[in-house]
């Protein structure tokens, strides 16, 4: 039985949207549609390859150019690319003033390690 907090937590959730027996490509497709994938027009968005690595540098106007953050977004190496994490990495940015690196990761199943 889960704990009154977990419940709690899971009662913020859409009853359909988190199914631990969902296909990975309908995961994918309820993930992409909960997710924003614009970012303001101001913010710069620079697409990079890195030691082999798709990224992304996100920068906002007022960004330090001595200031930089490591974004590491969610989507539990199943479900999402850095294009539906663009927005979240530009509000880090506005919030501390800095440009901020995240990187593509590869995703399982396909890439399981």
């Amino acid at each position: 039985m889960a704990s009154a907090e977990f419940e709690k937590i899971r009662s913020f959730f859409k009853p359909d949207q988190a199914n631990a027996d969902d296909p990975t490509p309908l995961v994918r497709e309820k993930m992409h549609a909960i997710h924003p994938t614009a970012c303001s027009q101001d913010t710069s968005v620079e697409r990079v390859i890195l030691g082999g690595v798709p990224a992304a540098w996100v920068e906002v106007p007022k960004a330090s150019s001595d200031r930089t953050l490591f974004f590491v977004h969610g989507g539990a190496f199943v479900s999402t690319t850095i294009t539906h994490y663009l927005l979240y990495s530009e509000n880090v940015s506005r919030h501390f003033d800095a440009r901020t690196l995240v990187f593509e990761y590869r995703l399982a199943p396909e890439a399981p390690y």
